[in-house]
């Protein structure tokens, strides 16, 4: 049984056909003069009024409102080649609403559909074959990844950068992950900045964090330093339970003093006294003991994600500690150089060079947010 509202409407047969016919090939022809070097961009605009102005096939179908079954289908074949290829999203939609309309008149000379779907899959095995014959085996060189990579970026809008500079970093990242057992792509990262020019794109040898020193009187960068991280709150311990104290004289409310601050120099002594030069800690630090580490000329970062903490960790080698005593040698890990910038109203950390460094990233700049939003889905 089948509850539906009161103005729906079924259809069924030929006339089902026929709808869900023209629902792809609407979302097909959407698409179809973003195409090629001559392609237009085009504008969406959202229900909240945000905009999205690109050429890129696969966001485009994905900003949209799809609700029909079958457009939604031309979407998940976009979905399909980015996430296999990587480009030609739009290529793939328009071929599958050309195929639908050759269907439809297929279907209009009485060819069942049943057979339509067999000769579809019977030319899809001999096109495999023909582009089985058509491959050369050759010795990728630096000039053929970036040939590819320009190819891929034809008609993307990505500002004053030429797609020739935007491709020899993406060729240098490339080889920067590039191993024995294959291309680590998991390891490239794409941060982007808004602010200046888009040529102001670079790789990155390292990762770059979201975040600034939980004080001003840090440094702002340290070279060979040896990194700590932590999931640890630098500050007062508080119960799990409310609790109250009765304090009689001032003799009492001073020890209570001196016992917070005993505390709270005890673990910026502990910190210093590890060799830490940079801490990365998932919990907060308390502005005493903040003060206390910069007085140490040691870098503190606060507040890192998960997400964040395990990339830096990954970049450097570091362990993640959940107690302060727990904090041993074998725990650090190292960078050849750390270092905060200020971009506007942000602050990113940069750490370069880790111990463990496998991952590099594309810092892509931009003038604005639809530039290093198209920037980042050229590469």
């Amino acid at each position: 049984m089948f509850i539906m509202s009161e103005d729906s409407q079924r259809t069924q047969g030929r006339d089902a056909q026929s709808s869900n016919i023209m629902a792809g090939k609407a979302v097909a022809e959407s698409v179809r003069t973003t195409l090629g070097p001559r392609g237009m961009d085009k504008m969406l605009v959202d229900s909240g009024g945000d905009v999205v102005i690109t050429n890129d096939g696969a966001t485009i179908l994905n900003e949209m409102d799809i609700e029909h079954p079958a457009a939604q289908m031309i979407v998940e074949v976009a979905d399909s080649q980015e996430e296999e290829v990587g480009d030609g999203t739009t290529t793939a939609a328009v071929l599958a609403g050309n195929l639908l309309g050759e269907a439809e008149d297929l279907i209009e000379q009485d060819v069942h559909a049943t057979t339509i779907v067999e000769g579809y899959h019977e030319a899809s095995e001999i096109a495999l074959e023909a582009i089985a014959e058509q491959v050369n085996e050759a010795d990728v060189d630096d000039e053929i990844l970036q040939q590819v990579a320009e190819s891929c970026m034809t008609g993307k809008g990505t500002g004053g950068l030429t797609a020739e500079s935007l491709a020899e970093t993406v060729v240098d990242a490339i080889r920067h992950v590039d191993t024995d057992e294959g291309v680590a792509r998991d390891n490239i990262t794409v941060h982007t900045q808004v602010g200046a020019s888009s040529n102001a794109t670079e790789l990155v040898p390292g990762i770059v964090v979201d975040e600034e020193p939980v004080h001003d009187g840090m440094p702002t960068e340290i070279e060979d330093a040896s990194i700590a991280i932590l999931d640890v709150e630098l500050g007062v311990r508080t119960g799990d339970v409310d609790a109250e104290y009765a304090i009689d004289s001032i003799d009492q409310l001073n020890a209570a003093i001196d016992a917070e601050e005993g505390e709270l120099e005890g673990y910026a002594q502990t910190v210093a006294e590890s060799g830490a030069d940079v801490v990365f800690t998932t919990e907060d630090v308390n502005d005493r003991v903040a003060n206390s580490l910069a007085n140490e000329g040691i870098l503190v970062f606060e507040g890192l994600g998960d997400s964040d903490a395990r990339q830096v960790a990954s970049a450097t080698g570091a362990r993640r500690v959940g107690a302060l005593e727990d904090l041993e040698d074998a725990d650090f890990g190292s960078a050849d150089r750390i270092h905060t910038e200020s971009f506007g109203d942000d602050d990113l950390a940069f750490v370069e060079g880790g111990a463990a460094a496998e991952t590099v990233t594309v810092f892509v700049r931009g003038g604005t947010e639809h530039i290093v939003d198209e920037l980042e889905r050229a590469i």
